[in-house]
């Protein structure tokens, strides 16, 4: 776990500064210990000798020495040498990194790369298909609704255009904003073990668990709130695990439906309504962005794994999978650029299902816990999602919503 966490640093100064850190070294140091280890992880018992098989596979993949050089090579390429105009190199490293994940898991026994991700996340593939499907399905209309309002058809405008819809709030300061609204609903205990950093950067916002007291949030600007909390879910989730060190190893499933959690739940409190002019359109606007990225998500989604399955023409399937969701795209030549080809593979639809547990969780808690957002809330968070930490997988922790569950079968739950 100590060289977890200094690898982890070594990320943050690469991510966050742009400082150049020989990350590779360190994934080597963490891929050796695992092999050396192995008869050691086998034989731990119970749920923590679970998670250490889980995580160390997952190592023994993603710091391979050459799926290490590899993904790294790329990280520099964005963050150090700042050369993300440049697809045709990235597609090459983007293709030979994806061999090289697929060849090393099925060295492991895993079928492929996905499975294995599938198998550390705890999730089932075919579950989430379903229902990240069913919502794009379900937001059809309203979809193309609002891409007709916008104009919005094509994938290079995205996200200049979907800022259209944004309804700029009153100026904020970033930590007492976040202090304020941890307090409203009983999770203001996470702050103290948060670190923020409010700075110019290369992207907009991240959290690294760099300790287990160290958790590092950072912002690249601080005008959107829901950045704020979005990120703040990632951290308060962290800084809330009671648990050993291996319980603080959060599988990316559980992590971001943290993120989206809070996120959706922070926008119902009376710090929202305080910073908007007109709160209610400051959220019918957040559901209209929510509804445009779950189809890019969902088509994100459908590409990366088509194109784990034949890569032969990326191309193509990039143009073919975002047309899916009526997006057009005019460089297809783009699409290894996307971080979710290279940096966070198997990533991308954790987005989509976090926001659907996330929006069941308000459900529940608006009609189970109080009405209206208060500190029991964070009771119900704090004993049904963040205190065991990866000793509850996901599907375990949405359990507590019961009926509402939306990872227990046919979707029949709120929209998100």
């Amino acid at each position: 776990m100590r060289l977890w966490w200094k690898e982890r640093r070594a990320q943050w100064d690469l991510w966050a500064d742009g400082t150049d850190r020989d990350v590779t070294s360190l994934d080597a140091q963490l891929h050796q210990l695992c092999r050396d280890s192995a008869s050691l992880i086998e034989a731990e018992p119970g749920r923590a000798g679970e998670l250490w098989r889980r995580r160390a596979a997952r190592v023994l993949v993603d710091s391979h020495p050459e799926v290490s050089a590899r993904r790294n090579r790329i990280d520099r390429a964005f963050f150090v040498e700042n050369r993300r105009d440049d697809p045709g190199t990235v597609r090459r490293h983007v293709l030979e990194l994806m061999s090289l994940r697929d060849s090393a898991a099925r060295d492991l026994g895993h079928a492929s790369y996905p499975a294995l991700v599938m198998w550390d996340e705890e999730v089932d593939l075919q579950t989430v298909r379903r229902l990240i499907t069913d919502i794009v399905r379900r937001q059809a209309d309203e979809r193309r609704d609002a891409m007709a309002r916008l104009g919005l058809h094509e994938l290079t405008d995205w996200f200049p255009r979907l800022h259209d819809v944004d309804i700029a709030p009153s100026p904020f300061e970033v930590e007492p904003l976040a202090r304020r609204t941890l307090d409203g609903i009983g999770l203001s205990q996470a702050l103290p073990r948060i670190c923020f950093h409010v700075r110019p950067g290369r992207t907009s916002g991240f959290v690294l668990d760099c300790g287990p007291a160290d958790i590092r949030l950072f912002l690249s600007r601080s005008a959107d709130p829901l950045l704020l909390f979005h990120e703040l879910g990632h951290a308060v989730g962290r800084t809330l695990i009671a648990g050993p060190d291996i319980e603080r190893l959060l599988p990316t499933s559980t992590d971001e439906t943290f993120a989206q959690t809070l996120e959706l739940i922070a926008a119902q409190t009376a710090e929202f309504d305080a910073i908007y002019e007109d709160p209610h359109e400051a959220r019918r606007a957040q559901r209209i962005r929510d509804v445009l990225e779950n189809a890019r998500l969902f088509a994100s989604f459908e590409f990366e794994m088509k194109l784990w399955q034949n890569r032969s023409q990326p191309e193509k399937l990039y143009r073919d999978c975002y047309a899916e969701v009526g997006i057009d795209v005019a460089d297809e030549t783009r699409w290894p650029l996307d971080s979710f080809r290279s940096l966070d593979p198997l990533y991308v639809h954790n987005y989509i299902m976090g926001r659907t547990v996330g929006a069941a969780t308000l459900a529940y808690l608006r009609e189970s816990v109080s009405r209206d957002p208060s500190p029991a809330w964070g009771q119900w968070l704090i004993a049904s999602y963040y205190r065991d930490g990866a000793r509850t997988s996901l599907p375990d922790k949405t359990a507590h919503l019961g009926p509402a569950d939306p990872l227990s079968g046919p979707s029949q739950h709120t929209t998100p």
